[in-house]
């Protein structure tokens, strides 16, 4: 049985990527005096725009991310992508502006938000916070921040909230001390998912053997650890090696070699590949991984490379032993991915044989998205089946994210 690609899905949602937009507070609620004042986070008003400072470093997306009218917070109106795509080819980069909602803001709004939209549950990504770490230097003070930060979540959004909201715990493993006393508190506060920074710690893959210790709690937790798209710091230094170094203040504004080179399909490509070649899946079984916002049509392709890759290191090193069985068939096991609107699943589908690893994610409350979470098909030219089209939006993220 097939559905029309434009039809309006009907059944339960579960909505792979949804964000908050963080109160004033957010960044300084449980953050020490001593780095609140060598540190400050806070909005700066430029005119009609409203950019987020960390000391004297603009944060990107900057500019563009709010603005300031008649002294009211204006954010881009959620799901607009369309029409900015459109205006860009055209060559005009504005925005449509619409006052801060309060779904955006405080959870039993955003409950009701969910209610009105079927959305059953999703994952709760950071606004802002996304992007702050990546342009802070001293490890020692992202952890504080990170720490801060996540008692403003759980103060705010819970960690589980009604087995609906999954807000992200954020953590980084440069400090595994650290890391140990953070996951210890997250778990006690219900855990459920994890976002990590895309990249390397301490000059190792997050796979590595080496921060096992503080997987071992996680995996018994059953936590689902999730990448969203984000500033991924060791990109920086490639950008400046190939002369690009712009760490861009507008999204806009950036180069068209850092949309292609620095974000998304080539830093999932280093993640995934090192989980999956140093056997992580293995060692934790429990552990499932997300990719978010970075787009699926390079899936087909990396898996073909991934497995290719495999039979060319036959009689390489592998640190923690050779795989089992093909690369692809773990991913298919281990890892879901966050499909954008406008990629073709039908086609992805058909060149993996498979529907189980696609996820449906809204955006909301970001420009990007799509306006209402049962319209994520719409744009879909191929005709899904039935079974396909409840999988990718509902059952495969309930299936990490199970109700308890």
């Amino acid at each position: 049985m097939q559905t029309t690609s434009s039809a309006i899905y009907q059944g339960p949602i579960f909505d792979g990527d949804t964000h908050i937009y963080e109160q004033p507070d957010a960044y300084s609620r449980y953050l020490s005096k001593e780095l609140q004042e060598k540190y400050p986070v806070r909005h700066i008003v430029e005119g009609d725009k409203y950019p987020l400072y960390v000391g004297d470093w603009k944060i990107p997306p900057g500019e563009d991310a709010m603005r300031l009218i008649d002294g009211k917070v204006m954010i881009p109106a959620p799901g607009m992508l369309h029409v900015w795509l459109k205006r860009l080819n055209e060559g005009n980069t504005e925005l449509d502006w619409v006052e801060m909602p309060d779904e955006a803001l405080y959870r039993e709004q955003r409950i009701r938000w969910m209610d009105d939209n079927q959305v059953e549950a999703c994952s709760m990504f950071p606004g802002e916070m996304n992007t702050i770490p990546a342009f802070v230097e001293d490890p020692e003070v992202v952890n504080a921040m990170l720490s801060s930060y996540n008692r403003y979540m759980d103060e705010e959004w819970g960690f589980n909230y009604k087995n609906r909201i999954y807000t992200m715990g954020l953590l980084s493993f440069e400090n595994k001390e650290w890391a140990k006393r953070e996951i210890d508190f997250l778990l006690k506060r219900g855990l459920r998912t994890i976002a990590l920074p895309p990249g390397p710690f301490q000059n190792r893959s997050p796979a590595d053997p080496y921060f096992d210790e503080l997987w071992a709690p996680l995996n018994e937790a059953g936590v689902t650890v999730q990448y969203h798209i984000g500033e991924a710091k060791y990109m920086h230094t490639l950008q400046a090696m190939w002369g690009d170094i712009q760490a861009s203040q507008s999204r806009v504004g950036q180069t068209a070699w850092m949309w292609l080179n620095a974000y998304g399909e080539p830093v999932m490509w280093h993640v995934l590949s090192s989980y999956i070649y140093l056997n992580f899946f293995k060692r934790f079984p429990n552990i499932r991984l997300v990719s978010s916002e970075n787009g699926a049509e390079f899936v087909p392709y990396f898996l073909r490379r991934l497995d290719k890759m495999r039979g060319m290191a036959r009689q390489g090193y592998w640190p923690c032993g050779q795989l089992d069985e093909r690369p692809s068939r773990i991913f298919m096991r281990n890892v879901k991915v966050v499909a954008f609107p406008e990629d073709d699943l039908r086609k992805m589908i058909d060149e993996t044989g498979s529907a189980d690893w696609i996820m449906m994610g809204s955006d909301f409350p970001h420009a990007e998205g799509v306006t209402a979470p049962n319209g994520f098909l719409r744009d879909q030219k191929s005709p899904l089946t039935a079974e396909e089209v409840r999988k990718i939006m509902y059952e495969n993220g309930r299936s990490v994210l199970p109700s308890r």
